[in-house]
């Protein structure tokens, strides 16, 4: 079978402790939150391509040449819903807020990465990999969607994860692609994972997902998000937005949301609030992946759109970050507070809850315009319950203070 690479390197997290076998497979379990403010009930997402269940990429129908030149397979129930929060506008003291529910993307895991694994997924299934590798951090959203997705497709996942500070969430992700099946190392930096990941492409059969999905064709899944809320505002299901509010980490969604508004029409200023590192998200590493996504594109097919980074269209706004990634903020946490008494679903304090808390201090300064505020949380939380701690590989140990330990 053919080996397809997708290598990206430069994403600076970094866990010590050698690789380990996979430990056993305890079934998975899956908790769905309820849906929010006005929004449809869960639809189920396929595991295999089906026409009749999904509608296709908003992408592939305005770009109908694309859909045989780029690889896809159905894993979202498209498009997310569109839904207004009249309460907590008059909160804030603003005339219109939208939420963007791609938390429903999928009850298996919604949110942003699924939409990337739709088309990184259908990459590897054509490059027939039965084994999918990705890189990230120890509590990694990234790593427990590849996990829970590549299960769905009858593939295995080697997650290759650097250290973390310990959170709930660190544990509860650990737990979770255990029970998923994956298989789990331990890595003390990202050149230690790099190196790793080389060695198991080596063994032929595998495909590397890169951290965060943030490779041109993960790209595309935010291209094809801004297609799909384009045709959501023509349809007059919300107004042409003014501001649209996400997560900065690996900087796919945000590049890949600005490259789909400028080629579809999608008016708004896109405010990229950054959540890791500032090496990982600087402007120049933006204008770099912008262009690169729309060279990509337009290999696939000549006719898409040549577009160019728009300053005046988007933001990097960096005052919400704290100490760093995954470093929790008061901001973030009375931002969570304030969304959860007024929409019933949840933020989290890594990605979405940085987001919302910029949006509550930014928004209020134009109240008379339309915000939109992506959110790219998962309302399904894939769970580990009934799971040992202590028989995940020893490296990750530490972040379970009583595993392995007798009474």
């Amino acid at each position: 079978m053919a080996t397809r690479t997708v290598w990206l390197s430069g994403f600076a997290l970094a866990c010590a402790g050698p690789a380990l076998p996979p430990a056993p497979t305890p079934a998975a379990r899956f908790e769905t939150r309820p849906a929010g403010e006005h929004a449809p009930p869960l639809a189920p997402a396929p595991s295999e391509p089906d026409a009749a269940a999904t509608k296709p990429p908003a992408l592939f129908v305005a770009h109908p040449e694309l859909s045989r030149a780029l690889p896809h397979v159905s894993l979202c129930a498209l498009p997310t819903p569109v839904v207004e929060s009249k309460s907590l506008a008059a909160r804030l003291g603003i005339r219109s807020l939208w939420v963007k529910r791609d938390d429903l993307a999928s009850p298996v895991y919604g949110g942003g990465k699924a939409r990337k694994l739709e088309w990184l997924l259908g990459e590897a299934r054509r490059a027939e990999a039965t084994r999918i590798v990705t890189i990230g951090a120890a509590g990694s959203n990234q790593a427990v969607a590849t996990a829970a997705f590549a299960s769905e497709l009858g593939l295995s996942a080697t997650l290759l994860l650097v250290p973390e500070r310990p959170a709930e969430h660190v544990r509860r992700n650990l737990l979770a692609s255990h029970a998923l099946g994956a298989e789990l190392r331990a890595a003390h930096s990202m050149a230690a994972a790099n190196a790793l990941a080389r060695r198991l492409l080596a063994e032929g059969s595998t495909y590397l997902i890169a951290p965060g999905g943030s490779t041109p064709l993960g790209n595309v899944a935010f291209v094809s998000a801004a297609y799909e809320l384009k045709a959501q505002v023509d349809s007059g299901l919300l107004p042409p937005p003014d501001f649209i509010y996400l997560p900065l980490g690996t900087m796919g969604s945000a590049i890949g949301l600005l490259v789909g508004a400028l080629a579809s029409g999608l008016p708004g200023r896109i405010i990229a609030v950054r959540v890791s590192s500032v090496p990982t998200s600087t402007r120049a590493a933006a204008v770099a992946l912008f262009d690169a996504t729309v060279r990509f594109l337009r290999d696939a097919e000549p006719s898409f759109p040549l577009v160019r980074f728009d300053d005046a269209r988007f933001e990097i706004e960096g005052r919400f970050l704290g100490a760093g990634y995954a470093a929790p903020t008061d901001s973030a946490k009375r931002a969570m507070t304030e969304y959860a008494a007024h929409l019933d679903h949840a933020l989290e304090p890594v990605y979405t809850g940085k987001s919302f808390a910029a949006l509550r201090v930014r928004a209020p300064l134009h109240p008379d315009a339309v915000h939109l505020f992506w959110n790219t949380h998962s309302s399904a939380a894939p769970r580990g319950d009934g799971v040992d701690p202590a028989s995940l590989p020893r490296a990750f140990h530490a972040y379970f203070p009583r595993a392995g330990r007798t009474k």
